[in-house]
């Protein structure tokens, strides 16, 4: 069953076969019960106000994507074709990059509006309810397109640009205010993109404007061997690649540094992302574990899995007590944007894993190290917003993981096209 085109009474609930407290063990016919768009209830059986029932389903809240790139949901024809390796792709996209700034401006923005907006409706109309994105300066053209988002809008800084300390500082802050005038629940970050794309020094300021605002960072970091030989030794595939685009400044990269060194800068602001990690260590873990309250590392399975990467050390940090949770990264890495569909295929790689602890990578772990634990999910009071999914064995709640691409029967903030689903 699907609702119709009519949006659901202010007082109503839903009942599956299942339903997934997250917070608590799955409860078998379960009912969630919603009061003026707010979570009244988890009720263990049927109600008597108007019911819903998906039968041979399961209902969970909606998930958090914790790092993705909505401009780039347009440009599918950079994803790896399986032996792209890291250097190569980031030159296509370097060249991208080039094509977009002599573009004209007008085509160029709408260009990026209409990405954002279709990353968002795919992101929606597959379970996702929050997201941690990331959009690159300047963004003022097409900032509008996040009306409606919930989450993180990361803007980006690199080493490249030619403004000051100052100058920066007074366009992330236009930025934010910009983004607060929206219709949105969106806040403010700044991602210093990557080791090798931004200074120690430039690092060092974004963490001080992070102090000073209270805002979230968001870094690549460990995420290609390459990327560990240029710390290292500051040369191999990924220096020739930025050379040959002029974006390699060794006199502002000079001295070996490592993950640690920079997971010690991070550590110092409110809070941040640490993303992909593919090549973190245990001396990295001890940190991330010591920090988790304002670390954790975004793990994105499918993109991760794109490129020649050595196996993904997800148990490992797990097991350090590091905080890990699940992104998409973007359409040009990644066939989809669907944190279900990541989840379905982390459990296939990663059956030591189990799929209540996969669930909460993708829910309360996100929840609370964005500091909104205590007013999402199915907690009275919260937000109502949660999925419905369809079971292939109903006597599994956890089952919807076994299908490739799970799916999602209704979302009930918004209507979800019947021909999507």
């Amino acid at each position: 069953m699907a609702f119709s085109s009519i949006m659901p009474p202010s007082t109503y609930s839903v009942r599956a076969r299942w339903v997934l407290p997250v917070r608590g063990a799955p409860i078998p016919g379960g009912s969630v019960c919603v009061e003026q768009a707010r979570i009244r209830e988890i009720h263990a059986g049927s109600v008597s106000e108007p019911m819903h029932d998906f039968s041979d389903a399961v209902i969970l809240p909606a998930l958090a994507n914790a790092h993705t790139h909505l401009e780039l949901t347009n440009q599918t024809q950079l994803r790896p074709d399986g032996a792209t390796d890291f250097p190569q792709w980031l030159d296509q996209v370097i060249e991208f990059r080039k094509s977009e700034r002599v573009s004209d401006s007008g085509s160029a923005a709408k260009s990026r509006i209409d990405a954002i907006a279709s990353g968002l409706k795919q992101s929606h109309q597959s379970g996702t309810g929050q997201i941690a994105d990331i959009a690159s300066l300047p963004i003022d053209d097409a900032i509008s397109a996040y009306h409606g988002a919930r989450g993180i809008c990361f803007a980006e800084c690199l080493d490249a640009r030619s403004e000051s300390s100052s100058e920066l500082e007074s366009e992330f802050a236009r930025f934010s205010t910009n983004l607060q005038q929206l219709d949105t629940t969106l806040a403010s970050g700044m991602s210093p993109h990557s080791p090798y794309t931004v200074s120690p020094q430039l690092l060092g300021h974004a963490v001080q404007c992070a102090q000073k605002w209270n805002w979230p960072l968001a870094m690549h970091l460990a995420e290609s061997e390459t990327e560990m030989t240029l710390l290292a030794n500051a040369n191999g595939k990924l220096v020739d690649v930025l050379a040959a685009h002029g974006a390699w400044q060794p006199e502002r990269m000079s001295g070996r540094r490592t993950p640690l060194d920079i997971l010690r800068q991070l550590a110092k602001a409110p809070r941040a992302l640490v993303i992909h990690g593919n090549y973190l260590g245990p001396d990295d873990y001890e940190l991330l574990a010591a920090n988790r309250d304002q670390l954790a590392v975004v793990y994105c399975p499918r993109t991760h899995a794109a490129f020649p990467n050595r196996p993904y050390p997800l148990h490992a940090m797990l097991e350090n007590k590091v905080r890990v949770l699940l992104g998409t990264d973007s359409l040009a890495t990644n066939p989809s944007l669907s944190v279900l569909e990541e989840l379905a295929y982390c459990r296939h790689r990663q059956p030591s894993i189990s799929p209540g602890k996969l669930i909460e990578m993708a829910t309360i772990d996100y929840w609370d190290w964005a500091g909104i634990g205590a007013t999402s999910g199915f907690v009275p009071g919260a937000e109502a917003d949660f999925i419905v999914v369809s079971l292939p064995d109903p006597n599994d709640p956890y089952s919807f993981l076994q299908e490739p691409t799970p799916r999602v029967l209704w979302r009930n903030r918004n209507e979800i096209d019947e021909s999507t689903g």
